[in-house]
């Protein structure tokens, strides 16, 4: 949705404490050797993700993360913003497709420091937004489920995202006791 709005820095290891602040002052989020502008991006979909939360909150609705997202985005209001054709978006694809997404430390997010700002401000609770734990829960389900032919796994991103599902099995064989389950076939 800001696409033709981030701003490389190749320079990022050289700048100043006084360059980083322009960057802030001009609604820049810098993430390593990219700049986010705030306005384009997160304020973008913050005002029609937060109708959305409302919304399923109203209605004793609780969804993950992910599924928020893909009811924003096949909800076509963020059409507006495009900025990319929709075939070339995975997210949009994912959406379409309804698959299965883990998205696991969502709360270190931009998005996810939202949702806490609306919760903090005691406009949503944090109930509405189901946890990592549920997470957890739903991959095991979904791996044990999946599982007669083989599961493989894309992951994108590094750290928690590639943790969390790896840690699914061991937690399957170990703490659950099912020593039938089978390993990941590929990451």
């Amino acid at each position: 949705v800001a696409h033709t709005h981030y701003e490389r820095v190749p320079h990022y290891r050289d700048l100043t404490p006084q360059d980083e602040w322009d960057l802030l002052e001009r609604g820049l989020n810098r993430v390593t050797d990219t700049c986010i502008p705030e306005e384009e991006a997160f304020r973008r979909i913050q005002k029609h993700i937060v109708k959305i939360w409302k919304d399923a909150e109203a209605a004793g609705e609780r969804y993950f993360p992910h599924e928020f997202m893909y009811k924003l985005l096949l909800s076509g209001v963020m059409e507006q913003y495009y900025e990319i054709d929709l075939k070339d978006s995975w997210m949009y694809a994912a959406a379409e497709k309804n698959l299965p997404m883990v998205v696991p430390g969502w709360e270190d997010s931009t998005m996810g420091n939202i949702f806490a700002s609306y919760v903090m401000k005691g406009e949503l609770k944090a109930s509405t937004m189901k946890s990592g734990i549920e997470y957890m829960g739903f991959i095991a389900d979904w791996y044990t489920k999946n599982t007669d032919k083989g599961v493989g796994f894309f992951q994108i991103g590094g750290g928690i995202a590639g943790d969390f599902p790896i840690c699914v099995v061991p937690m399957l064989y170990q703490d659950m006791e099912m020593h039938e389950i089978p390993f990941w076939s590929y990451f």
